[in-house]
């Protein structure tokens, strides 16, 4: 145990290795395992310093939600870099083995991240309707990115987030700084059966830490491998949001393990400090134990590769399940203007300044891929149809039961009208239809069904199809007692569709006398031999229950089509006008037009001849035939006294 006045300045990196020296002069053992060569000379996954920080210290996730959220943006990341899509698909066993969890703790924890939005996961099922695996696709939450956009960049320019183009995680991706985290190493210490969950999130998050204290650059000229941190118990306790006593626990769990090698001293109070207790500190050194060391033993050793091979290569493939081996070329980059939260700051050497120019070259060349790949980028029509796949993803992402026909009508619907979208990928397009599925207003039951069709997506055929049959139906269900209507429902059930709706919206109104029926219409319609023996049939039927009191009728045998030019609404207005004073029976005649039309009025009530005795209430009618009083009182009289009813009449026929 030592006793030191102040912490050392971290001014330069050879300040704060003197210091160090200083501070721990009596560990001289000779170290087996090198961070620092595990850092600079094997491959490794960038881990976007960014949401490592978030994950390792987030208190709504779980320490077994943390560590399986690394172990899927790893292999995810491992994919994206070989071509493939940003997405990790394994066997729950397999997942379960690496965790060294059971199984129905891995679908417990899917479940969990998705709800919380740190997973989607894309569900399908084989031909025989069993479950596929899973692809578990890394994301993060809408509030949770625009906390950590605002993080440290990398050096350079770059182009703004566009939602459209990519997605949130590879935009942080592609703006963010990094932390080299070998997968071998990842998946020594989430498979290690001596930890808990939680020590193995408090180790990887030293090694975040002592990764950002450590000055990687000047490691050769000076020697030494200090991979460690300084802290105190409080500090770390607030950090985890845990109490010292159960972090001191962990500690202790870890350094019994070989995990790590903490050491205590004691920070002496200067005279102006009120508080009379010196402060103690902790200095915690990373090792790692010796069947970690033996799985670390295979990782690949960049020095062996050629330069040329070096420059070529895009990401790194440690795990063989995978992806086939590749290295990710080491790019190291400085901050600008950034205050870093851990007691020693990142510094910036000759090595990373004399890289400037070439990182710049490399940014302006990102710039003119992404712009390549916005040029090449897809609109929504592209996508058109969905496949059975990709309707189940949808449903995943959005939460609602849409139909495969359903989706590809609002599909096509909004390929039509949104014409400025464009997407760089499929994945991006699925995320955005996700959104968009999620905020439908249609009813997800109702329009689930195959016969569901957006009107702007009809063509003018299927418009006036839709329209005509819309149109019969209402006239076949149609509930009016008068003689046009009865011949409208007849002619719409007799007639083919098409001449029927032709027919009927020229309709007009249809007249007797004798054996003849006159049918007028308010524009021609071309009618064929059948379609005219049909109508005449269908009249026919419509006067056959007469009960012919007169032996001089006949049945209707002729029918003459007449083409008036005349508004049927024009004559309706002209009739009424003619009523003369409005009386009683005028009252009584214009509420029986309503009902029965004026074709109705004018075969019938306007030959009435009424005489009305107001002292008595009376109104006496008389037809001018037999037939015509019958007529009227078998169709029209329950109507006609009902109406007398409500305006206190008596009426009769005299």
């Amino acid at each position: 145990m030592q006793y030191i006045e102040k912490l050392p300045d971290l001014v330069t990196a050879e300040t704060c290795r003197n210091s160090n020296q200083e501070l721990l002069s009596s560990s001289n053992k000779k170290k087996l395992f090198s961070f620092f060569d595990l850092v600079t000379t094997k491959s490794y996954i960038p881990i976007i310093n960014c949401i490592f920080e978030h994950i390792l210290t987030s208190v709504s996730l779980s320490a077994s939600e943390k560590l399986y959220y690394f172990l899927v943006d790893s292999l995810a990341t491992i994919n994206i870099n070989s071509g493939k899509k940003r997405a990790a698909a394994l066997p729950s066993g397999r997942w379960a083995t690496k965790l060294k969890c059971s199984r129905a703790q891995i679908f417990s924890m899917q479940k969990s991240l998705e709800k919380k939005g740190y997973l989607i996961i894309m569900k399908d099922k084989n031909s025989c309707g069993q479950n596929k695996r899973n692809m578990l696709i890394p994301t993060i939450p809408d509030a949770v990115f625009d906390d950590l956009r605002k993080s440290p960049s990398k050096y350079g320019e770059h182009p703004p987030y566009d939602p459209l183009i990519e997605s949130k995680r590879d935009y942080l991706g592609r703006t963010k700084l990094f932390v080299k985290l070998n997968c071998k190493l990842l998946y020594a210490i989430t498979s290690n059966d001596e930890l808990n969950s939680f020590q193995k999130v408090i180790w990887l998050d030293f090694y975040m830490l002592c990764y950002k204290n450590s000055n990687l650059f000047v490691k050769k000229t000076t020697g030494g491998d200090d991979f460690s941190l300084v802290s105190s118990y409080k500090e770390l306790a607030n950090r985890y949001f845990c109490n010292e006593k159960h972090l001191s626990r962990s500690i202790k769990t870890l350094e019994k393990f070989g995990f790590i090698n903490p050491e205590r001293f004691y920070l002496k109070k200067g005279q102006d400090d009120q508080d009379r207790q010196d402060r103690s500190l902790w200095k915690i050194s990373l090792k790692l134990s010796k069947n970690c060391r033996l799985l670390l033993s295979a990782i690949i050793d960049r020095s062996s590769f050629k330069e040329e091979e070096l420059t070529k290569q895009i990401g790194t493939f440690s795990d063989p399940h995978i992806a086939k081996f590749r290295l990710l070329l080491n790019k190291d980059f400085k901050t600008e203007n950034v205050k870093s939260r851990s007691t020693a700051k990142i510094q910036t050497t000759k090595t990373v300044e004399e890289n400037d120019t070439k990182i710049q070259k490399n940014s302006t060349n990102n710039n003119a891929q992404i712009k390549k790949n916005f040029i090449k980028a897809k609109k929504l029509k592209d996508f058109y149809p969905l496949t059975a796949e990709d309707c189940g993803i949808l449903q995943s992402l959005s939460k609602r039961a849409f139909s495969l026909n359903s989706m590809n009508e609002i599909l096509l619907d909004m390929s039509k009208r949104l014409t400025n979208r464009h997407f760089n990928n499929k994945q991006v397009f699925l995320n955005y239809m996700g959104k968009v599925f999620a905020c439908e207003l249609r009813d997800a039951v109702k329009i689930s069904n195959n016969n569901f069709k957006i009107r702007n997506n009809l063509t003018p055929g299927e418009i006036s199809h839709r329209e005509r049959e819309k149109y019969l139906s209402k006239i076949e269900n149609s509930f009016c007692n008068s003689t046009d209507s009865h011949l409208k429902r007849k002619l719409a059930a007799g007639l083919n569709p098409a001449k029927a709706y032709e027919l009927l919206k020229a309709y007009s109104y249809i007249t007797r006398v004798g054996n003849a029926a006159y049918l007028y219409l308010n524009k021609p319609v071309q009618l064929s031999e059948l379609d005219r023996e049909i109508v005449l049939k269908q009249v026919q039927l419509l006067y056959q229950n007469i009960d012919l009191a007169n032996d001089c009728f006949d049945f209707i045998e002729i029918l003459e089509i007449i083409i008036t030019n005349s508004d049927i609404n024009a004559e309706f207005t002209q009739q009424r006008s003619g009523l003369g004073p409005v009386g009683i029976w005028n009252e009584m005649r214009f509420k029986l037009i309503d009902i029965y039309g004026i074709s109705v009025d004018r075969n019938w009530f306007s030959k009435l001849e009424v005489i009305e005795d107001e002292e008595k209430n009376e109104i006496n009618i008389k037809a001018p035939s037999a037939f015509a009083r019958d007529w009227i009182t078998q169709n029209y009289w329950n109507i006609i006294e009902k109406l007398a009813e409500k305006g206190q009449q008596k009426i009769s026929f005299c």
